[in-house]
């Protein structure tokens, strides 16, 4: 991921008296402390935040002392983060001021101020979940390299923890928002906007149930708290937005926790379909219609997904994976849907059941099967039915080819056969139906 911030300039830098202050030269005053202040509070301003309430007075009236110094440097920290190196040591109750411990502050809101427009670039390299750990600024020098490390459900070990430290680029002061999923994270809060709710990386939930529906179901309890992150599994899930899409047809039947459609390919399939319209929770198609949709706590925890990664990494081809062109307890309700074949598991109604046998050396066609394009003749007519049996002969061939270059390259593996088997059961199928073949 590369970020990019135009930042405009913010006008001239505050105005600072006595700029450096010299050691053993300059007596540090009360205007060194408020000016400095003001100069804090107007970068707070511009980097979004609001302004600091300080609690130590500091007039012409007052002896400067170690309180009103450490205040600022909270107040600064909260804007940039904590400085790698540190800052200078020998400021405690009791102890003299110097002029380095006002100085160091001067220097940090003067570096990062802008004057003019200017564009920060930033290359995030992310990990597995999509994670930035490794962050890169437009100069290109490993000096001012950023790295981020974080607990599983999100929460970031800072250069304090173990043998981490600021040398080895352990550091907030990239100011890159991006965190953990590369939800951009509240600087104030803490929390992780996640677009439908916001979550808190240190608890490890969500501070606010599903808005729409909790999403749980029967068998999966891990569903059952409305708060929970990914199924509790960060590791393996993640949730691009608090969200999954259950479809369900017109007879009532849905999908369920293993085939919820994530929210990017309900928007592929539904959303960005002109000939659908979504209204109420209703699916309509053409003006009829055809199903409703309910969204649920979560995006990545769905076995056809992760199963379509896993097959992605280790074939050319992806592994019993099939593409259902057309066919739904709706009739058409699905353009096309990725489900895993061979594990008893289908999308709208294609449910498992036993194979009916047919007559020696024909195609064995199951029930379920059947039955599905049946409903499609019944509710959609012939010409449908026929529209569908030309995408599946066109699928079939379009697969062998594949498997024959799977060949050729050496990475044929006998499960890409599973595929084949379930189109041509399909072709035999509506053949059957249409009174065309066997």
């Amino acid at each position: 991921m590369i970020v990019a911030t135009v930042t405009s300039g913010w006008g001239t830098a505050p105005a600072i008296h006595d700029n450096p202050l010299v050691a053993n030269q300059t007596n540090v005053q009360a205007r060194h402390v408020t000016e400095l202040r003001d100069a804090i509070n107007a970068l707070r301003s511009h980097l979004g935040l609001t302004a600091y309430s300080w609690l130590t007075s500091a007039t012409t009236n007052d002896l400067i002392s170690a309180s009103p110094i450490q205040e600022m440097r909270t107040a600064l920290d909260q804007a940039l983060g904590a400085p790698s190196g540190g800052y200078s040591s020998g400021l405690a109750q009791g102890q003299p001021v110097k002029a380095i411990h006002i100085q160091e502050l001067r220097d940090r809101v003067l570096s990062v101020w802008i004057s003019t427009t200017s564009l920060d670039l930033r290359w995030l390299v992310s990990d597995e979940l999509g994670t930035p750990r490794v962050i890169i600024d437009q100069s290109g020098s490993l000096s001012t390299v950023s790295r981020h490390d974080y607990l599983p459900f999100g929460e970031e070990l800072g250069s304090a923890t173990g043998a981490r430290t600021p040398a080895q680029g352990y550091s907030t002061s990239d100011v890159v928002r991006q965190h953990f999923t590369s939800k951009e994270r509240d600087v104030e809060t803490g929390l992780d906007y996640f677009l439908a709710r916001y979550y808190s990386s240190n608890q490890g939930r969500f501070v606010s149930v599903d808005p729409e529906n909790a999403g749980a179901t029967p068998n999966s309890p891990q569903s059952w708290n409305g708060y929970a992150y990914a199924f509790n599994n960060p590791i393996k899930y993640q949730d691009p937005d608090g969200l999954t899409v259950r479809i369900c047809g017109t007879d009532g039947k849905c999908t369920d926790d293993k085939t919820d459609l994530s929210d990017d390919d309900f928007a592929k399939y539904f959303t960005h379909n002109k000939s659908i319209r979504l209204t109420d929770g209703n699916i309509y198609q053409n003006g009829e219609l055809i199903g409703r949709f309910e969204r649920g706590p979560c995006d990545e925890c769905l076995y056809g997904t992760a199963l379509l990664e896993i097959g992605r990494r280790t074939a050319p081809i992806p592994k019993a994976v099939l593409a259902f062109e057309g066919v739904s307890i709706a009739g058409g309700l699905l353009a096309t849907v990725v489900i895993p074949a061979g594990s008893g598991l289908t999308v709208l109604g294609l449910e498992a059941a036993a194979p009916e046998v047919t007559a020696a050396g024909t195609q064995v066609i199951s029930q379920a099967t059947m039955r599905a394009f049946q409903r499609q003749l019944a509710q959609y007519g012939r010409r449908a039915l026929e529209r569908s049996l030309r995408s599946f002969e066109k699928r079939l061939a379009e697969h062998l080819l594949k498997i024959e270059a799977a060949r050729r390259a050496g990475g044929y593996t006998s499960s890409m056969e599973t595929e084949v088997k379930i189109f041509r059961e399909s072709i035999a199928a509506i053949k059957q139906i249409l009174g065309n073949g066997p």
